[in-house]
């Protein structure tokens, strides 16, 4: 063998691993981009799904939620005051939120989740007869000494719902957790420490 020859063939040696290193390099790079872009991919498609629950739970919240249970609050207060005919009372706050909250929950239905649509559609015959007696007892020239002297749709078939007020409460509770940024031992230490 001459030197050549052993030179030749080691060139050739290394050349031939070197063709074989970048083609297995080349395997593995095309490997590890797929493997990124799924994982990208992947990343990208939680994110989206978090993003998309977070945005509904918002809109339920702001157009739905905080509409309706500031209104049952408003007219819990005004019955708990309610202690004689109080045509003020009665159409300035009563009827006005009455109204407020059904038509929340008929214009803003395709936001409230399946499990409170129900709840809501009892909310809704509520007030529709509600507004029925309403009418029929303050707005057909009646002598006020025969008007009922107070509203309920109760006494008519229709008593106000309070499980699913219960649930429109559960319903904000839960969503404000959802949407409130999670506490951290640190932060918790903290807001202790405030006096």
């Amino acid at each position: 063998m001459t030197w050549d020859t052993i030179l030749n063939a080691f060139i050739g040696s290394l050349l031939s691993g070197a063709v074989i290193v970048a083609g297995i390099r080349l395997m593995t790079l095309r490997w590890e981009t797929n493997v990124q872009a799924r994982i990208r991919s992947a990343v990208e498609d939680e994110f989206r799904k978090i993003t998309e629950a977070r945005d509904t739970d918002r809109a339920l919240l702001y157009e739905v939620l905080g509409p309706v249970c500031g209104n049952l609050a408003r007219t819990g207060q005004a019955f708990s005051r309610w202690r004689e005919r109080n045509p003020t009372l009665e159409v300035k706050v009563i009827a006005e939120s009455n109204a407020i909250i059904r038509q929340t929950i008929l214009t803003k239905y395709h936001l409230i989740p399946q499990h409170l649509q129900q709840h809501a559609m009892d909310l809704v015959a509520h007030y529709d007869k509600w507004f029925e007696v309403f009418e029929s007892e303050r707005n057909t020239g009646k002598p006020e000494a025969e008007q009922a002297q107070f509203i309920f749709a109760g006494t008519h078939g229709v008593p106000f719902p309070t499980q699913s007020e219960a649930a429109f409460l559960a319903e904000l509770r839960a969503v404000n957790a959802r949407l409130s940024p999670p506490r951290t031992p640190a932060a918790e230490t903290e807001t202790e420490r405030i006096p």
